[in-house]
């Protein structure tokens, strides 16, 4: 298996150091060269535009407007033409982020820094896909809010194209969506949504552990069944999740948490068989091993998961492993209907009693009326012909995804 490259801790830190921490001197010598650049505050609190503006003024900047909520800052935008707006998410009339949509429409070109206590992942994702350059959470340092309106000046902020969005957000599992991010937590984010939109040879690499990542498998996949199809050999794939790790999370912090998502990652990087090893995000894994039968991976992963157990992080956070198991075309002769059984194979390893691998077996189908809307099953039966996967199977997977979204 050809090894996969990935930043160093050093390189990520290098390139933070780029985006948020120029020099006072190059910024006061580019402002002497250069003319004031005129910021827009829009905030509900005229205490929080006040703090704002005396931090801006005295740094080189000019506040050349105001605006209490997001219909005002539309407005003001329009009359005011800022070189950088700086925007609050919760206001009354209309939010931030509702804002910045109209206004990026409309202005496409147009800079804009989010400055809000309302810092959580969902708020973060989205103030970036909607076109912000950076984001700051309150209450922030005055450094801060200097360096964050310097880097959006100076930066011309890629776009994730709308298709590989879901493949970014895929990668931000780990970082809780119920709390508060740090500001590191926060600038991390942004590194990897830059990262994501600018180098296309990332762009299948999952950056924190090496591995593949989910984009990488929804390509890789099919085409080795397809080879195992042709080839009349078995392909065998593997669901690992680590157990109660939003525990490690909370109990040790997040840079504990992926020092344990490194640990493993190199595990399972390391397993002395022909596999490719994939992160699907947060704390779950997907291992796939062509013409390997299922209880030879068995096998292997008994190992595995043993390695990870007795490793120096994940012994000092109580970390274990659950895995289930699933191979063609015993289990399935599609990758839906595998992954769905590899899948069932886990949620088994994980209610018996975690730290445990479970293999694939037949199951019990029973019936369960529910009730569609036309359009609904007419998109589904279309679905079912373009994918060539039966209406059934569709349906179980989209139940499998839900019960995998609330799963606690």
């Amino acid at each position: 298996m050809s090894e996969v490259s990935t930043l160093s801790a050093e390189e990520i830190n290098s390139l933070l150091n780029q985006m948020y921490k120029q020099s006072k001197e190059q910024q006061e010598q580019e402002q002497r060269e250069q003319k004031k650049s005129r910021v827009l505050l829009v905030d509900d609190a005229a205490f929080m535009r006040m703090m704002q503006k005396d931090i801006l003024t005295k740094n080189g900047y000019e506040v050349c407007g105001e605006a209490g909520d997001g219909e005002e800052s539309i407005d003001k935008f329009m009359q005011l033409n800022p070189d950088v707006t700086i925007m609050d998410i919760i206001m009354p009339n209309m939010d931030g982020i509702a804002a910045l949509k109209e206004l990026k429409k409309e202005y496409p070109e147009a800079k804009f820094l989010m400055c809000s206590a309302m810092g959580t992942l969902p708020f973060v994702t989205e103030s970036l896909k909607s076109g912000a350059a950076d984001f700051i959470v309150k209450p922030f340092q005055a450094d801060k809010l200097i360096a964050g309106t310097y880097a959006v000046l100076n930066r011309t902020m890629p776009v994730i194209p709308g298709n590989f969005i879901k493949e970014w957000e895929s990668q931000l599992k780990n970082y809780p969506a119920d709390r508060t991010l740090s500001q590191a937590e926060i600038d991390e984010i942004i590194l990897s949504y830059i990262l994501f939109a600018q180098n296309p040879n990332l762009n299948e690499t999952d950056t924190l552990t090496g591995c593949l990542n989910l984009r990488a498998f929804n390509t890789d996949f099919p085409e080795m069944l397809k080879d195992a199809e042709a080839n009349y050999e078995d392909l065998t794939i593997v669901s690992l999740d680590l157990d109660f790790f939003k525990r490690v999370n909370d109990t040790f912090g997040h840079e504990t948490g992926d020092i344990v998502l490194k640990e493993v990652g190199q595990i399972l990087l390391d397993i002395p068989a022909e596999h490719k090893t994939y992160r699907q995000g947060g704390e779950e894994f997907a291992i796939v091993f062509p013409n390997t039968e299922k209880e030879k991976v068995f096998l292997i992963m008994e190992e595995t998961r043993k390695k990870i157990a007795e490793s120096p992080e994940c012994l000092r956070t109580s970390t274990t492993a659950s895995a289930g198991i699933a191979t063609f075309a015993e289990d399935g002769n599609n990758d839906v209907e595998l992954l769905r059984k590899a899948n069932g194979a886990l949620y088994r390893a994980k209610s018996s009693g975690r730290n445990k691998i479970a293999l694939a077996k037949e199951e019990k189908l029973v019936t369960k009326t529910a009730h569609y809307t036309v359009e609904q099953l007419k998109q589904l039966e279309k679905l079912s012909k373009k994918k060539n996967i039966t209406e059934a199977a569709l349906m179980r997977e989209a139940l499998d995804e839900l019960l995998r979204k609330y799963k606690e």
